[in-house]
């Protein structure tokens, strides 16, 4: 990629906070491969069964909504969490298959098996073509409602692969509820946004996981960075170079005393490789007593 296509992509990636990394390369990944699910195995109950048959079909309505709200209204942010969704749905094709479950949901967009997610696919699409506050307003809804589900999952499943999956799936919908609030905030002034699904409590403490953020500058804001047992926050600013590297010194961090469970970003204590759900970035040795990195890996 020319290095001016990858500064776009880039951008683009850590302001919206919308891309994820595949499942392969999330976790210790061991046995991963070829963007495969690690499956640990063990029983499923039928509630487990019936749920994951539920959750394909949701994730596929989360992809199928962003894709056709794309088609109305050209919006980068549903590309962008479409892609996003349809790994999800992947995610759970896979565990299905793995575990030998029926699959259940059709192929064609916006049709679904089960009828309460085809009447509330219908009602979103009807909502989000009114205008495009509407239409990332609907985003924001669906990720809610995919979060309570997933909460309601969570607390009956006692299989690891259900969990891992599960946590990995909701992790990824805070950061997408972040980015249309976000969105939506930019496009109608507003500083508050009123929880649809969520109690208002649950919903303020997921927006107040700030997102890794970037300017024009390719200067990197990371509000809550994992270091062993700290909670720190970080600013890389980019540093031009000859080669064409997108190398990056921390030009400023801290300890962040009010996070909790947010991370933007990991920093690992053996290799100091610094991962963020986008890029990963390798540690470049120095004798200035500076800290540099460099972009390894990009995930679009």
């Amino acid at each position: 990629m020319k290095p001016k296509m990858l500064t776009s992509a880039v951008m683009v990636a850590l302001m919206l906070g919308t891309y994820d990394l595949p499942f392969a390369a999330q976790g210790n990944g061991q046995g991963a491969q070829n963007g495969q699910l690690q499956i640990i195995g063990g029983t499923l109950t039928e509630q487990d069964k019936t749920d994951l048959q539920y959750l394909q079909e949701e994730e596929k309505l989360a992809h199928d909504v962003y894709l056709t709200l794309l088609a109305k209204w050209n919006l980068v942010v549903f590309q962008n969490i479409s892609d996003s969704e349809q790994r999800h749905t992947d995610a759970a094709l896979q565990l299905l298959n793995a575990y030998q479950i029926p699959i259940l949901a059709q192929t064609e967009v916006g049709k679904f098996h089960n009828p309460t997610l085809q009447t509330l696919y219908n009602d979103l699409i009807n909502r989000g073509a009114q205008n495009t506050t509407e239409a990332l307003l609907v985003g924001a809804l669906v990720e809610e409602v995919d979060i309570a589900d997933l909460q309601k999952m969570l607390s009956v499943t006692k299989n690891i692969d259900l969990i891992n999956t599960y946590t990995k799936l909701m992790q990824a919908s805070y950061r997408h509820l972040n980015s249309f609030v976000s969105l939506w905030k930019n496009q109608t002034g507003s500083t508050t946004y009123k929880a649809q699904v969520l109690s208002q409590t649950d919903v303020d403490k997921i927006l107040s996981c700030s997102p890794l953020t970037v300017n024009s500058n390719l200067q990197i804001h990371i509000p809550n960075l994992k270091y062993k047992n700290m909670n720190l926050w970080a600013t890389l600013d980019y540093i031009p170079n000859q080669t064409n590297q997108y190398v990056f010194q921390v030009t400023d961090y801290g300890f962040n005393f009010n996070a909790t469970t947010c991370t933007s970003a990991t920093l690992a204590p053996i290799d100091l490789s610094l991962k963020t759900p986008q890029a990963t970035f390798k540690h470049q040795p120095s004798n200035d007593g500076k800290l540099y990195f460099s972009l390894d890996k990009y995930t679009p």
